[in-house]
């Protein structure tokens, strides 16, 4: 994986005036996860023409300042527990014919900078393979098009998670192959990061 640091003006791509570029992946390990200071985070996936990999799939969580807020409800799962205080805890399932990848249980637990955050990322019973999108809500799973088997040569696709105003969003990822160099994941947000 190669991490590249780029200032990214007066993109087409670029969301907005004042967006700027804050991460470019490729290669195959793992990247460390990204929690942006502002309420929106955008994924740009590009790729060439010839060889593609098997691609990434990332979770997002959006993290209120004041409470963890509810993670999330699954498709085609189940969640119990309907408090999102510090120390309240939340169990998850899938129904019938689904299987969970993730954490069964999620903790609301107090952070260092005195804000609230999940232990971790919202579980799910069905991966999305879609090229793109707007994803609102607290918390979800991105996907590169037919993860976990190899994505589409000449991939262009973009997703944008927004987050209420004031929240920051994790993004943490558990695969991440993309050919070395041509293959890119582009990470941008409209504020700057306290981690990247």
């Amino acid at each position: 994986m190669r991490l590249v640091w780029l200032a990214h003006p007066g993109s087409a791509r670029s969301p907005s005036a004042v967006s700027v570029v804050r991460a470019r992946l490729t290669g195959f390990q793992l990247p460390a996860p990204i929690i942006s200071t502002g309420s929106r985070l955008t994924l740009w996936l590009l790729s060439d023409y010839a060889v593609s990999g098997q691609g990434f799939k990332a979770s997002y969580e959006a993290l209120p300042s004041y409470t963890c807020g509810n993670p999330g409800q699954l498709q085609n799962g189940l969640q119990q527990g309907s408090t999102f205080n510090i120390g309240d805890k939340i169990r998850y399932s899938c129904s019938t014919g689904y299987v969970l990848e993730g954490h069964t249980v999620l903790s609301c637990l107090a952070t260092s900078a005195g804000t609230a955050a999940w232990d971790f990322p919202l579980p799910y019973c069905r991966a999305d393979d879609g090229c793109g999108g707007t994803l609102r809500g607290q918390s979800g799973v991105i996907t590169s098009p037919n993860y976990p088997q190899d994505y589409n040569n000449n991939a262009d696709c973009t997703w944008t998670v927004l987050a209420e105003p004031g929240d920051t969003i994790a993004l943490v990822f558990s695969d991440f192959h993309l050919e070395d160099d041509y293959d890119v994941l582009e990470i941008s947000g409209t504020e700057g990061s306290s981690q990247w």
